[in-house]
């Protein structure tokens, strides 16, 4: 509202209401040039009290919001009825009496109608409250709160979830922590959007009285973090596919190029071969760790799969071959009395870790056992511990006529009437080793 007093006479006042109040107060100024009277009359003094009246109930007006209180509204009338009590007592046909007695009705039409809605929304909002004490009572306080504490920390934590994040190349770095959020925040999201429905509308002051804060910040927000912290993860459906597809076409041209250039041994070392089959690896765990999986993705990313095989793990076990056709196998020099009971020990260790795996041989490159005296602590006592050690390897059948060797620990404890345990020294991983793998044909 614009307000321009003139000079002698009155206070001309050119009133341009916002949406909540259209334009209705206008005193022209030839109407204000009309009376030039050397000292201001009482009529022409109680208009303007009236228009500064009419200013404040504008502005007040203009804040009313659901949560404005009945006090608040009562006040907003009772600066009403002073406007028409002053102007009850100004002549009708004053300059302005007109434009200012439609003023005051428009603004108490408003305030009306702002009372009844205001009504209805205290019957609601009494509706409202027992269906919230209802939902309580199939549950508790403490169960709901406990729920949304959890639930606001896990979308803070995915708020930096990143299908691109560089650590996605890499192995087993962040895929884990993703997992976890992929395995459970489906569930979460679901419960979270329940809450969302029934809420809806609701006076947020009565979310907090009946259940709290968390509760009543996530409906006035109407769950943007949950929506962001979704859109985070289904990131990891069809974009994480894109990004792999395009990372496996780099890396497949790389690796063949490498071939054809005879440069074997840069398929095994080129990072961006390793970062693509790392990155597939990463996204498809962290995706099929949804229990609400699509398996229309899911497809996607096994069609993905046999496109990584055949582009780069081919290529790579065709280079593996180039580089180990040329390796000897570890010596087999061991032809002790024990070495039978060596060899079963180290079949069946291997065997209940990796029953998939074919075993063609086990060769111990030592001639004898080396033993050895030192100090340790056994049972919480320091005692001399007196053992002999041996390093057997597992040779495994691989394809395309590879064989892989994985050194394994043999231990015989002579405080133990020399018994013998075996442990890992190695573990088995799907990416060969060049060094420890050699052609089958060069078994003997």
């Amino acid at each position: 509202m614009m307000e321009t007093e003139m000079k002698k006479i009155i206070l001309t006042t050119i009133v341009a209401f916002s949406a909540i109040a259209p334009p209705l107060i206008a005193i022209s100024l030839e109407e204000a040039n009309a009376a030039t009277p050397s000292k201001p009359s009482k009529s022409e003094s109680d208009m303007k009290r009236i228009i500064q009246n009419l200013v404040r109930i504008e502005n007040d007006l203009n804040k009313v919001k659901p949560t404005t209180s009945e006090n608040s509204l009562n006040n907003i009338q009772k600066k009403i009825d002073r406007s028409r009590k002053l102007l009850s007592v100004i002549p009708k046909n004053a300059p302005g009496y007109k434009v200012t007695d439609e003023s005051i009705n428009e603004f108490e039409r408003q305030l009306h109608a702002v009372q009844d809605k205001s009504k209805g929304a205290q019957q609601n909002r009494e509706a409202d409250l027992e269906k919230m004490k209802s939902l309580l009572a199939q549950t508790s306080k403490e169960h709901h709160f406990k729920f949304i504490s959890s639930a606001e920390i896990l979308s803070s934590s995915m708020a930096f979830m990143n299908y691109q994040h560089p650590h996605m190349n890499r192995k087993d770095s962040i895929t884990q922590e993703y997992k976890n959020y992929a395995t459970q925040f489906p569930i979460v999201f679901d419960k979270v959007s329940e809450l969302l429905d029934f809420f809806d509308n609701m006076d947020t002051r009565d979310i907090h009285m009946v259940f709290d804060s968390l509760t009543s910040q996530m409906v006035s927000s109407n769950g943007k973090k949950y929506v962001s912290a979704k859109e985070n993860l289904d990131n990891f459906g069809l974009k994480a596919i894109q990004e792999a597809d395009a990372k496996i076409d780099v890396a497949g041209m790389n690796a063949r190029n490498a071939i054809l250039e005879e440069r074997a041994v840069d398929v095994l070392t080129d990072t961006s071969i390793s970062s693509a089959l790392n990155y597939l690896e990463n996204s498809f765990t962290i995706y099929k760790a949804r229990p609400d999986a699509d398996s229309v993705i899911l497809q996607k990313y096994k069609t993905l799969e046999a496109k990584a095989d055949k582009e780069i793990n081919d290529v790579m076990l065709e280079a593996l071959t180039i580089i180990t056709k040329n390796n000897v196998p570890v010596p087999n020099a061991f032809n002790g009395s024990d070495r039978k009971t060596i060899e079963q020990m180290v079949r069946a260790r291997w065997k209940e870790a990796y029953p998939g795996d074919v075993i063609l041989q086990v060769r111990i490159k030592q001639s004898d056992w080396v033993r050895r005296r030192e100090p340790g602590w056994r049972n919480g006592y320091l005692i001399m511990l007196d053992y002999s050690i041996l390093t057997p390897y597992v040779v495994v059948k691989e394809k395309d006529g590879l064989a892989s060797q994985w050194g394994m620990i043999a231990e015989k404890d002579h405080t133990l009437q020399d018994k013998i345990s075996i442990s890992f020294g190695r573990l088995r991983t799907k990416k060969l080793e060049p060094l420890y793998t050699v052609l089958q044909s060069n078994l003997d």
